[in-house]
């Protein structure tokens, strides 16, 4: 069975090495995605912490059945991320197949250390996803916001950011449909607090922290691009390029 991280462009590629970066960072114990779909991001924050060989947790949620921004699907997709997981990751990885706020229940308050949230992506759905999930947020905790670069289909995500930026420090990249980092907790990262205020300044270091993150992200999902079509190539018109 090819899995889907090898078959699967994501638009999360392009947050791939700022993923690790901040895993790395952070070092969280508790991962909490509300948003799964195909799994990428999922998958691709386990194997960063593996590598690191400390304990941890992944909580993955999400009901599998699409909604108004990425369409609806069949059960194909949740058995595709059941199956991998299943193969690579069971230890490691929890798929909760429920609503957000039916998930809460198993998730004591103050421990979650990184909250991915890309579940509907409307303004009044991700204030509710965040104000839901606040009570369960460590003392380290950061937040992911995806699509905060993506202003139309009444996508609210880039208005909820902005808002929060006036409650804590964060930064945003606009690449691959945009990426927000909140330091929700209040023992935050030194370096992640230098890079907050650096956004917040506008300052050359920031510009190179985005235009570096930028270029390893493009260069990720264009080694996938790259991939998928060696696979065609290889399936459709028995060409290896190898």
């Amino acid at each position: 069975m090819k899995s889907l991280e090898a078959t699967i462009l994501s638009a999360w590629h392009g947050h791939a090495p700022f993923a690790s970066f901040i895993v790395s960072k952070t070092k969280p114990k508790l991962v909490v995605e509300l948003g799964v779909h195909m799994g990428f991001s999922l998958f691709h924050i386990c194997a960063e912490l593996i590598k690191l060989e400390n304990e941890f947790q992944i909580y993955g949620v999400d009901t599998w059945k699409g909604d108004a921004h990425t369409g609806f699907y069949d059960d194909d997709i949740y058995q595709s991320v059941k199956d991998l997981n299943e193969i690579k990751y069971f230890s490691k990885v929890r798929l909760l197949r429920m609503s957000f706020d039916e998930s809460l229940r198993f998730f004591e308050d103050l421990t979650i250390d990184l909250l991915h949230i890309d579940g509907l992506h409307t303004y009044e759905a991700v204030k509710h996803d965040f104000e839901a999930w606040l009570p369960k947020l460590s003392p380290k905790a950061v937040v992911l916001f995806h699509d905060t670069a993506v202003l139309e289909r009444n996508f609210g995500v880039h208005r909820l950011f902005a808002e929060l930026l006036n409650h804590y420090p964060g930064f945003n990249f606009l690449h691959s449909h945009g990426l927000g980092v909140l330091l929700v907790g209040s023992q935050r990262n030194d370096t992640l607090l230098g890079i907050a205020q650096a956004y917040k300044e506008n300052s050359e270091y920031w510009l190179l922290i985005k235009e570096y993150f930028e270029a390893a992200g493009r260069q990720v999902s264009d080694q996938y691009t790259m991939n998928l079509a060696a696979d065609k190539l290889k399936q459709d018109y028995d060409l290896s390029l190898n």
